[in-house]
């Protein structure tokens, strides 16, 4: 129960963060928008 729990957290997570990704992707300046995405990105990701 407790796995299933986390992993509907970790799930809600990763989608704030897409959107909040994809905010941030519209802004007018590319160098804050990748500072931001690596600030966002979990510890586990690829990049």
């Amino acid at each position: 129960m407790d796995i299933l729990f986390h992993q509907t957290i970790t799930n809600q997570e990763k989608e704030k963060k897409l959107a909040a990704n994809k905010g941030l992707m519209s802004t007018s300046n590319p160098t804050s928008v990748k500072a931001d995405a690596i600030t966002l990105a979990p510890q586990s990701s690829p990049f």
